[in-house]
């Protein structure tokens, strides 16, 4: 498998692959580095988003790099994050296309695993997992090359690990033979299978969110609000809003919360689930969280 991240410099009503300034292959085995290569690109403009402050002197030409990633690709499996979205397109428009059938997508394969996450970025992904980069930056193609390639590693492992009918679901709803298949299931023998019998469960499922907390505690003033039987109107600083943690266990409890932060962070506390049922308050004047129970 080829793991492939591309830098682009964006410009409204520009065409697929002529804003691509950085391109980076490569190839591994498991997690294992077997190859890599990367290259910059002449383009006629400087573009905004390059982290170097040292003057690239002639660079390839464009349809150089196109050659070189049509050798490294081959017939191979390809991945990326957004690979299926956005890569692609912009590989295509630089004259390497790459057939549905043969993309892996890391950010599909997260909103699979962590679909409680607002964002699902490689930084944030790797950075949970302990993914490191070295002395490279991200946003530079080699180094989000490198990480995407031992993020699908990780989340593979995890799918595994999790089994049950997360793990039964994905093997009887792939398709035998398909590049998921390839890249994650066979790999650790749990190969597609759609003979597999599977039963969508309709209960409310444990959150999973990856999210940085830094263990801010909850406000002293909400805890002794919890704990009355009245109505209280509590104004703190909580900006975790670890209160969640110390609702009453005995009874169910709904809050609201006006920014998806906030309930981001409110599904990472509650992992294990607590009969708490969170929802994103839209109105304008919604109040940053409110709860009853």
């Amino acid at each position: 498998m080829v793991v492939v991240d591309l830098e682009v410099d964006p410009k409204p009503d520009a065409r697929p692959g002529e804003r691509v300034f950085e391109v980076a292959a490569v190839r591994m085995k498991g997690s294992t580095i077997i190859r890599e290569y990367q290259s910059y690109i002449w383009r006629p403009f400087k573009p905004a988003k390059l982290q170097t402050n040292e003057v690239i002197e002639q660079p390839p030409q464009p349809e150089r790099v196109a050659a070189d990633l049509r050798i490294i690709l081959g017939e191979s499996l390809v991945l990326g994050h957004t690979m299926q979205n956005f890569d692609a397109r912009e590989l295509d428009g630089m004259g390497v296309p790459i057939s549905d059938d043969r993309i892996v997508d890391t950010l599909t394969f997260a909103r699979l695993l962590y679909p409680d996450n607002m964002r699902h970025n490689l930084s944030l992904l790797s950075c949970m997992h302990g993914i490191k980069v070295g002395e490279g930056q991200w946003h530079t193609a080699l180094t989000d090359a490198r990480a995407c390639g031992k993020l699908l590693f990780v989340l593979g492992n995890e799918l595994a690990q999790r089994g049950d009918a997360l793990l039964n679901g994905i093997r009887a709803l792939v398709q035998p033979g398909s590049a998921f298949d390839k890249a994650v299931l066979q790999p650790r023998k749990v190969p597609a299978n759609q003979a597999l019998p599977w039963v969508l469960d309709p209960q409310p499922s444990t959150p999973h969110a990856l999210i940085s907390l830094q263990g801010v505690s909850a406000s002293p003033n909400m805890q002794k609000a919890l704990r009355s039987a009245r109505d209280v109107l509590v104004e703190l600083h909580d900006p975790e809003a670890a209160y969640i943690k110390h609702l009453p266990p005995d009874r169910r409890s709904l809050v609201t919360t006006g920014t998806r932060t906030r309930l981001e962070y409110m599904l990472a506390a509650l992992q294990a689930g607590n009969g708490v049922y969170v929802l994103q308050s839209t109105g304008r004047d919604a109040p940053p969280d409110s709860s009853g129970g």
